[in-house]
């Protein structure tokens, strides 16, 4: 069975805090050409209609590269589904062709808690500053459970939380 990778969230106090039992590895992305440029997202956060947990993580597919794990072929999976660009106001850019992100799986080990940004609901985008200052440490074991993850886990079926704009 696939373990679920959950986090649980205090709307009151707009953060989160990670049981580290439950929840080994989160993956952020950092926005390059996008409307919040240099922000950043937690991806997966958005928990089905009927379900008790507050918040699910779900690794989308990728390689490594770089820093961290860099994802190409998911992006217009995830960014072009039921969203037109008229949804980004603040958008520069022509569609989502051009959108690019670097992303980057964290070790949960180094992480006590997450603040979130107040200028939007539920879990969605931070402030750089506050993932930088989380010195994220990936363990030699990062990339096998990712690895293990995706081979028993259609990972295309699972998007990014789009209900925090």
């Amino acid at each position: 069975m696939v373990r679920v990778y959950r986090a649980i969230i205090w709307s009151s106090q707009l953060n989160v805090k990670l049981a580290r039992y439950e929840v080994e590895f989160l993956l952020f992305q950092r926005s390059l050409k996008v409307h919040f440029s240099n922000q950043w997202e937690c991806l997966g956060a958005t928990p089905e209609p009927d379900s008790k947990d507050k918040a699910k993580f779900i690794l989308p597919k990728g390689s490594w590269a770089e820093a961290g794990i860099k994802i190409s072929s998911i992006q217009t999976e995830v960014y072009r589904y039921r969203r037109s660009i008229q949804e980004w106001p603040g958008s520069r850019y022509n569609g989502y062709d051009s959108y690019e992100s670097i992303y980057y799986l964290v070790d949960c080990a180094t992480i006590k808690e997450i603040n979130l940004c107040t200028q939007h609901r539920g879990f969605g985008w931070f402030s750089m500053p506050a993932i930088l200052a989380l010195k994220p440490v990936l363990r030699e074991s990062t990339f096998q459970a990712f690895s293990a993850l995706r081979a028993k886990v259609d990972l295309t079926l699972y998007q990014v939380n789009s209900k925090h704009h």
